[in-house]
C-alpha cells in the first residue's frame, strides 16, 4: 500500500468514524465536548494544570487536532490514543527517543494518554522552548515541537512557507489560539 493511500485511509477513519471513542463519531463536535466525554481525564488535567501551568484546554485542543476525540485511532508513525502519542515500545525509531513514555497498551487508557500529552507539552516548553520570553510563545513552541519534532526550524524559525515544519508552525498557532478561547 502506498503511503498516500495509507494517509487517505487514515483520514477516512477519522472523518467517517470507523473507530469511535466514548460516543459515536460525529457526536463530539469540539475539544470542549471531548473533555466532557472524559471527566476523569479532565479532572486529572485540572490537577496537572495547577502543578505545571500547562493549560488543560491546550491538551484538549491537541487531542482534538490529533484524533478528533477518537480513542482507538492509530497514526502512520505509530501514534496511539486520544493524543496520538508515540509509545515507548514502538519499533520504527531509536528506542531512547521515546523511552520516557508509556507502552502502547498503557496509552489506550484515556487518563494516562492525555496526562502524557500534558507531560510532553511541559517537557517541550521547559526543555526545547525555554528561550522564549512569554508563556504564550513558549506554549506555541511546545505545541509545534509536539507536532513537528525538535528541529531548530520548528522551534525557532525562520517560519517556513511549506513542508512539515510549516505545518508544525500552523499547528502550534491554531491549537494555542483555540485553547485561549475556552470558557469553563
Amino acid at each position: 500500500m502506498s503511503k498516500r493511500l495509507a494517509v487517505l485511509i487514515g483520514w477516512a477513519v477519522l472523518v467517517w468514524g470507523l473507530g469511535a471513542g466514548p460516543a459515536q463519531a460525529g457526536q463530539i463536535m469540539s475539544a470542549q465536548q471531548c473533555a466532557k466525554s472524559y471527566p476523569a481525564a479532565d479532572e486529572s488535567l485540572k490537577r496537572f494544570e495547577q502543578e505545571t501551568g500547562i493549560p488543560r484546554s491546550l491538551v484538549w485542543e491537541v487531542v482534538w487536532a490529533e484524533s478528533r476525540c477518537l480513542s482507538d485511532v492509530r497514526g502512520n508513525a505509530g501514534e496511539v490514543g486520544l493524543a496520538q502519542i508515540i509509545p515507548s515500545d514502538q519499533t520504527e525509531w531509536p528506542r531512547w527517543w521515546f523511552a520516557d513514555r508509556p507502552a502502547t497498551a498503557e496509552l489506550m487508557d484515556a487518563v494516562l494518554n492525555v496526562r502524557t500529552a500534558g507531560y510532553i507539552l511541559q517537557k517541550n516548553r521547559d526543555v526545547y522552548c525555554r528561550e522564549y520570553q512569554t508563556m504564550g510563545a513558549r506554549l506555541r513552541c511546545a505545541a509545534r515541537v509536539y507536532n513537528g519534532g525538535t528541529a531548530w526550524v520548528v522551534r525557532y524559525g525562520p517560519r517556513p512557507k511549506n513542508g512539515g515544519a510549516a505545518r508544525a508552525w500552523l499547528y502550534g498557532d491554531s491549537v494555542v489560539k483555540a485553547a485561549a478561547n475556552w470558557y469553563w
